[in-house]
């Protein structure tokens, strides 16, 4: 949507009473979002046109948000595609408010939580609010995300419990190049996903194995809950992670899968392991028997998906908080 200045001009007019723009214009759009009285996709859109015109003085900005009925204030970077996100939520996109609350549920049953291609760290300060016996583990290989993290971490004083680790994870260690895209949602260690004109940067960045990370933190992946989302590389995520995979209980997993993941029958090989598979969706979770099952209910662009060796009695809890949809139950 284009968004013209005299459109902004109005919109500020109306909800400050003032036509100046800048950080307290964002923060207007935030509590306007949260009220149900603006479309988010208006309220991106929007806040991106101030900032970029406005250029403004505060580009950390604090803002109250929910995850997961528990409210938080957290530091935004305005400044970035990512940072107005964290403040503006793009709402119940594609399950993304049901991945919310599944990983709030499972995070209670963890020990270990790792957050893995954690971005601006929605699921790092949902699993801190709703489970604060877990150990959580945040790893982002982007400098400027990374380092909001820590900054929202030390603001919690989460510090003793949450861990920011700048690094990638693949299937393998070692340095590694990073390619971060011009909105800082996409940074991505697989070149082609990219175009040239969509890339800011390139630089080195360590990577290391699931299993490693595992290792290191002293996890047991049978008590430990993994969310991955990095961008397409899933797949070397999890070839990195064959000794957890193999744990006779198995980790807990959501993973964020593009189609083309799907299309190389990712969901078959973790089946094969024992796993249940299911598609996150708005209303909750529908059984995933194949790759192909996959491919027909999500056939365009990429969702969550949940991975358990849990039984069925283990299940009921997710009944209880309304996450399965009548056709798992």
């Amino acid at each position: 949507m284009a968004v013209s200045p005299s459109d902004a001009a109005r919109f500020v007019a109306r909800t400050l009473g003032r036509t100046s723009l800048g950080p307290a214009c964002v923060r207007a759009l935030v509590a306007l979002r949260r009220t149900g009285r603006i479309d988010p996709g208006r309220a991106m859109t929007l806040s991106r046109w101030i900032m970029e015109t406005h250029g403004g003085t505060l580009p950390l900005v604090p803002g109250e948000i929910e995850l997961v009925g528990r409210r938080v204030r957290l530091y935004s970077n305005l400044k970035t595609a990512s940072g107005r996100a964290l403040l503006i939520p793009p709402g119940p996109c594609q399950g993304e408010d049901a991945s919310l609350r599944l990983f709030a549920a499972l995070a209670r049953g963890a020990r270990v939580v790792f957050d893995v291609g954690a971005n601006v760290g929605l699921y790092t300060y949902t699993a801190a609010l709703h489970s604060p016996a877990s150990a959580v583990h945040a790893i982002e290989p982007n400098p400027r995300l990374a380092e909001l993290i820590r900054l929202n971490v030390r603001a919690q004083r989460w510090e003793d419990r949450v861990t920011v680790h700048e690094r990638a994870v693949l299937d393998h260690g070692g340095s590694v190049e990073l390619i971060i895209g011009k909105s800082d949602h996409h940074s991505t260690v697989l070149p082609g996903i990219l175009p040239e004109d969509r890339i800011a940067s390139r630089q080195p960045v360590e990577a290391i194995t699931l299993d490693d990370a595992c290792a290191a933190a002293g996890a047991d992946p049978g008590t430990s809950l993994f969310k991955i989302d990095t961008e397409g590389a899933e797949e070397r995520v999890l070839a990195g992670f064959s000794g957890g995979l193999a744990h006779p209980a198995g980790p807990e997993l959501i993973i964020e899968l593009w189609r083309a993941s799907l299309q190389n029958g990712v969901i078959s090989r973790l089946r094969a392991l024992g796993f249940r598979a299911f598609l996150v969706a708005r209303d909750g979770l529908i059984p995933i028997h194949g790759d192909a099952d996959a491919l027909d209910i999500a056939p365009d662009g990429f969702y969550n998906y949940y991975f358990t060796k849990r039984d069925e009695p283990a299940l009921r809890f997710l009944r209880e908080e309304g996450l399965l949809s009548r056709s798992a139950r």
